[in-house]
């Protein structure tokens, strides 16, 4: 079901009734579980032996990506773990071999709010749809996407949404932007910043209705790590040119993204500010779908919900970089996207999504406007978002 920008609600900050359901332990959603996860020698796996003389456990499926399939494991202490193993192909894929060089440089030079390799190990004699190449982690509890789905499945008729208190929402971004500002210091563009790649240390929450109408989550412990480095990128060598390319998950794509234009780490910085605002409201703040059509729908609701435009320097250069985005008009002398059929739902203004009487949001929605910005040369780096008034 397609989420939208949800509608105004009552003061946050009310009489509060605390829902009978209480504690929840929720276990993660398993992501596009599919493919070789249906492999009866995958079914059968109850050990992994490993090259090195280490043997785990097998668990649950925590979910299956393009390059490997992820599910719990434990050792012999019982200690668990979550392990990344690869699926098989002619090659080993470019992209594993950068997902693996970061998180090797994340080890090296960890931090507290990202997820950190543990090894590299090799399975001894693999299933037939596996290369052997198995990626040991922590394994955390559900992210961010789980907890809103799971609330929003305990949602009862006449409710509105669900919601995190302003002050989860200041915690868990506070941890976001220390953890980017690391990577930066690394060398790293994290490129797909999404409540599906932040996840929390404890999965219980409690559930407080507010009002009679919003369900608010309230984790027991809000502490997170971002993880997921299969679309990160490296920082150019000092002075040269990064190359355009398709990054990010569209609803939580830039702007200079969609116009064909490089990426930096002020894309990032969107991406971070779309998640903060989801928090909130519970519901995608930028909608669409991966397909042109939708592409061309999503950038003009962006454009809508921030009352920005992109500026005259983007659209020199996205020319100057011959963007299959846009085209020049000659009537007006001047460039626009390419214009497709718009499906756009109605929508609100960005401010308009604060629930009525919610003077707590008030901080969070200046820092969103701060940082949604078109331009990314005008947008906020992390290190000047650390700095804004709504952390400190």
């Amino acid at each position: 079901m397609k989420r939208q920008a949800s509608i105004q609600a009552e003061n946050i900050d009310a009489k509060q009734m605390k829902i009978e359901i209480g504690p929840t332990d929720v276990s993660p959603i398993a992501d596009d579980i599919r493919h070789i996860k249906s492999d009866p020698s995958i079914k059968k796996l109850q050990f992994l032996s490993m090259k090195n003389g280490n043997r785990y456990t097998v668990g649950e499926y925590l979910g299956e990506g393009m390059f490997g399939l992820v599910m719990e494991i434990s050792n012999q202490k019982n200690e668990k773990f979550a392990a990344k193993m690869i699926k098989a192909t002619k090659d080993k894929p470019e992209v594993l071999k950068i997902e693996l060089d970061m998180m090797e440089k994340i080890a090296a030079d960890p931090h507290e709010s990202i997820l950190q390799l543990i090894a590299v190990e090799q399975l001894i004699e693999p299933p037939v749809t596996l290369n052997g190449t198995v990626i040991v982690t922590r394994v955390l509890g559900p992210s961010l996407l789980d907890i809103i789905n799971s609330a929003g499945d305990r949602m009862r008729d006449g409710d509105e949404g669900t919601t995190f208190p302003v002050s989860t929402i200041r915690q868990v971004g506070r941890q976001i932007c220390q953890a980017m500002i690391h990577l930066e210091s690394l060398g790293i563009f994290h490129l797909d910043l999404k409540p599906e790649n932040v996840y929390f240390f404890d999965r219980r929450f409690e559930l407080r209705r507010i009002e009679m109408k919003y369900l608010s989550i309230e984790m027991v412990d809000a502490r997170v790590q971002i993880g997921d480095f299969g679309c990160s990128r490296w920082h150019p060598v000092k002075g040269a040119p990064v190359k355009p390319t398709l990054v990010q998950t569209q609803n939580y794509r830039a702007p200079e993204i969609f116009m064909g234009l490089p990426h930096s780490i002020k894309s990032d910085v969107w991406s971070f500010a779309a998640i903060l605002a989801e928090m909130y409201t519970g519901q995608l703040l930028f909608y669409g779908t991966h397909d042109e059509e939708t592409e061309q729908s999503q950038f003009e609701l962006m454009q809508m919900i921030t009352s920005s435009i992109p500026s005259r320097r983007m659209w020199r250069q996205a020319a100057a970089l011959e963007s299959k985005k846009i085209i020049y008009v000659e009537k007006t002398r001047s460039y626009r996207m390419k214009k497709l059929p718009s499906r756009m739902d109605p929508t609100l203004l960005l401010h308009e999504n604060i629930r009525e009487k919610d003077v707590f949001a008030v901080p969070l929605f200046i820092f969103l406007d701060y940082m949604l910005v078109f331009d990314p040369i005008r947008r906020p780096s992390f290190i000047q978002c650390s700095k804004h008034r709504f952390f400190n």
